[in-house]
Parts: structure tokens; sequence; C-alpha cells
């Protein structure tokens, strides 16, 4: 996520994440929207493969919201989303992120890939935008000449020779008049290329942006970004898009409003023996009568009141994290050094491709995974203590207060930190056939005949 931050990326597509099951994920202020393969049952040894994810940030999540949340989980290989840039229905952009099958896949394997792709195109209204980002693993070459086949559907700006997977998805693409992003801007090979084989050490294109071929001209740009580490042998694609937006729209940027932290007025401040919550009604007390006067009428001793309240509660408290019990957030402040050394010697090797800055690379890349491990390893044996503690508490060991409820909420953390962030479940308003109500009137109407119903009743 701190990648794509960097880098200013409001909807990320990944691939190959082997996750499994499908949901919704609130990462910080990003929603990730995931598909895999279905959960092994007990007793079941299901290998992990493929799955793909939708990760949407900022502007991209308001319009996603704005739109009534709409997204399918439709295989371990192709997810879909919708956002709606202002309140026309036709300003509907419809957002798939898919990982085709390998050279070594059967040919069942492949014909459902590109069949599953078609539904998804074809369940598109034309008047309504789409872009494919996925890992299609074909290169599809350059444009020849202007007489080629596929003359519309790649430029002349593409990467190395085409194979026979290349072929199969230019043919795809010519029969629903798409395009492929990458191939008409001219860059260094070094700004084209994704994705290095492990064994020859060779460069290919793989990873592609498609649109139809009406809207190539809202596509402003695609070029990898070299700098990014984040584990994979795949470089980051990065798309810039032009979409109008209209000022009917929410008017809201997508970022939520942070909750104070009150839980801190619990804690003391240090090593002084003041608390915290003694230090809070200092404050208020001291803006309160900065801001007081005694002739004044009742709006402005509401609104001292309330700016001293507020304004003191800012200055001590801080704003509360909204983070689910995460081993890895908890360490962060020990592991962030390690990490900027870690992409630091990447990027450095990079640029120069020495042996020696090479082995830095992995000196740091090294060192920062013992610092992960460990950090685990003790956020789970912190949690363990805890856990006994507050045990041994509610056995009679100890006499304190609500030592049941502590018990239970270090079992929960426990089992989060062991699965990671937990699917996030989104209320949908649905009319009496169970279909989604996504726009404002129908959710009115929806709410006025179930009141209707409810209090219609004949005594």
């Amino acid at each position: 996520m701190r990648e794509l931050s960097r880098y200013d990326v409001v909807v990320g597509a990944l691939q190959e994440t082997r996750w499994f099951s499908c949901g919704t994920y609130e990462v910080g202020d990003s929603m990730v929207l995931t598909s895999g393969r279905s959960t092994p049952g007990e007793g079941q040894t299901v290998q992990r493969g493929e799955g793909v994810a939708l990760v949407l940030r900022g502007p991209a999540l308001a319009a996603w919201k704005l739109g009534g949340q709409q997204w399918n989980a439709c295989s371990s290989r192709c997810v879909t989303a919708v956002v709606q840039m202002n309140k026309r229905p036709s300003s509907k952009v419809h957002l798939v992120s898919c990982y085709a099958p390998t050279r070594a896949a059967s040919r069942e394997v492949k014909e459902a890939f590109f069949q599953e792709l078609e539904n998804i195109i074809s369940s598109i209204p034309p008047e309504e935008m789409y872009i494919i980002l996925g890992d299609f693993n074909a290169r599809v070459g350059s444009r020849v000449s202007a007489e080629e086949e596929w003359s519309s559907v790649r430029g002349p700006h593409g990467f190395g020779d085409i194979n026979d997977s290349g072929k199969e998805l230019l043919s795809f693409l010519s029969l629903h008049q798409a395009t492929v992003c990458n191939t008409w801007f001219e860059k260094r090979d070094i700004h084209k290329h994704t994705w290095q084989h492990p064994k020859s050490k060779q460069w290919s294109c793989i990873d592609y942006v498609v649109m139809r071929q009406r809207e190539r001209s809202l596509c402003l740009d695609v070029a990898t970004r070299r700098g990014t580490e984040c584990n994979t042998d795949h470089h980051l694609v990065v798309m810039k898009l032009q979409l109008e937006r209209s000022s009917g729209g929410t008017g809201r940027k997508g970022v939520k409003t942070r909750k104070l932290d009150v839980t801190r007025l619990k804690e003391g401040c240090g090593d002084e023996e003041e608390s915290m919550k003694d230090r809070y009604l200092q404050e208020v007390l001291q803006r309160a009568g900065d801001s007081w006067c005694e002739s004044a009428g009742v709006e402005h001793k509401w609104s001292a009141v309330k700016t001293a309240l507020t304004n003191a509660a800012e200055e001590v408290l801080g704003k509360a994290d909204r983070l689910q019990p995460d081993w890895f957030q908890e360490s962060i402040a020990q592991l962030q050094p390690l990490l900027a050394a870690r992409n630091a010697a990447y990027s450095k090797w990079l640029g120069t491709k020495s042996v020696m800055d090479l082995s830095r690379f992995r000196q740091a890349r090294n060192a920062a995974r013992r610092a992960i491990r460990k950090a685990k390893n003790d956020w789970f044996q912190d949690k363990a203590t805890s856990f006994l503690i507050t045990y041994n508490t509610v056995k009679g060991i100890e006499t304190e207060r609500f030592g049941g409820k502590k018990v239970w909420k270090a079992i929960r953390d426990m089992q989060r930190g062991r699965r990671g962030l937990l699917p996030r479940r989104n209320a949908v308003i649905q009319d009496e056939m169970g279909e989604p109500c996504n726009d404002k009137n129908a959710q009115q109407q929806r709410w006025r005949r179930h009141f209707t119903k409810v209090f219609n009743i004949r005594s």
C-alpha cells in the first residue's frame, strides 16, 4: 500500500496474490477487493494459486461508493468493480483485474479464461468505459505496418517479439475492438518491459492495460516504475488516465475523518505525576477562558466551549489510528529504516547492475526479512503472555474487573494477527427480489415500501 501511495496510484490491480476466498478488506484509507480459490475445508489440502485483487484509494474509492459499491469476484483469475465519476449513469467505468494462464496451462484452462473475459466485456454497456489491467502472460510485440491485421490493436512502440499467446490475445482484442495501451507510447526499453525470466534473464512485456479503441485518447501515458520493491518479479505498470468529473458529485475526496484517540485519557503523562485526563481538563479551561466573554450571547459562549473542547482534544490526545490488531503496523517504527535501506539498495542496483550493488541489495533484503520475522514472533509472544496474565486474573490469582472481556480480546487479537486483515462487510439496501438498490431514489422508495408494510398492520 505504501508503494501505491508513493506513486499516487488510486487504482491498483494485483495478480498472483494466491489468497483464498473473496472479500473486501479495509486497509487504512484503501479498499481491497479480492478474489481467489475456494477456501479448503477441514482436512483438505489445496495448493495455493492464481488470485487477483483491486485496490481503490482516494477519488477512486469515493467513485466506487458513489456507484453503489458494485464489484464481482468472478473467479480466481478475474475480479471487477464499477466506479462512477459523477451522477450521470453513463459516467461509469468498469475496472477489471485479470491473470491469464501461463504457456504451460492446458488448452481447456486458456479457453475458459478467454470465455470468462468475453462474458465480462459483453456484460458492459457500449456507452460505459472499461479498463482491463492484468498479467496476460503473452508478448504482443509492435505494429509492423499500418496495413497489418492488428494495426489498431497494437501500436508501434511495443517491446520484443510476438509469441503464440500474444497472437491469441490480439485476435481476441480485435474481435472486441480493444487495444493494448502500452504499445502506443514511445519509451526507453527499461520503461517498457515488466518481467524478467528467472532462468534466461530475458526481459519481456507481459503486463498490459487494455481499453476500447475509441477511448484510447483518454490514456495519457503507460510506463513501468522500476523503483518499487514489493517482493515480486514484476515491475509496477502505471497508467495515467484523463477523466472528466463534473462538479455535481458528492464533493467528498474519499478521505475519512479520523476520530480522536480518547483511550489516551487513561494514560499518564510520562515522568510527571499529572494524568492525561488532568492535562486535557486544564487545556480546555485555559482555551475556554481565553475566548470567554460573560456579556456575549449563547451562541458565542457555545462556540467558545466547543472550540476549546475540540482543539484541546486534538492538541493533547491526537487522532486515533483506525487499525485492526496487526503485528506489522505495530512494529513499523523499527522496520521502516530497514525497509528504506532495502529499497534504496534496490534502486541503486537497478541503475548500476553491478555485482557489488546486487550483493548489497541482497544483504539489505535479508536483514529486512530477519527483522520482519523477529517482529512477528515477538508480537505473538507478547499477545500470548498478555493472554496468560489475563487468564490467571480471571481464574482468581488476581482480582480485576472485566477480566473475561480481556481474555477474549487477547484471543481475537491473536486470531486477527494470524489471519491478517479481516474482510469488511458492506451494508447494501436490496429490493424485494434481492437486487441492490444503487440509486438514491430507489433506496428511498425501498424504505417507503418497507415502513408502509411494517406500520400498516391490521390489529
